[in-house]
């Protein structure tokens, strides 16, 4: 009979540790774009409240957020004002 080896050929072993190279390299490219949009998207710790005087950091913190800027909030200042 002829000569039947068994086992794997180095290009099999080679196409193998490529093709699971190509899969880690994808998955690393998007772990990494995962994690840049999740920091962007995670704002940082706002500031503490204390007393009065630290209302100002936190409407400077509050304003830093691109939320609607063409909100109208006079009726909400007025009520707000009405209330104090």
């Amino acid at each position: 009979m002829g000569n039947r080896n068994q086992g794997f050929s180095p290009v099999e072993v080679v196409l193998v540790i490529a093709i699971v190279g190509l899969l880690a390299l994808a998955g690393w490219s998007v772990y990494q774009g995962q994690k840049e949009v999740a920091d962007q998207a995670s704002p940082s710790q706002p500031p503490e409240v204390n007393d009065s005087g630290d209302l100002a950091d936190v409407e400077e913190y509050l304003r830093s957020f691109e939320v609607d800027k063409e909100l109208d909030t006079k009726a909400i200042e007025d009520t707000f004002a009405q209330s104090n």
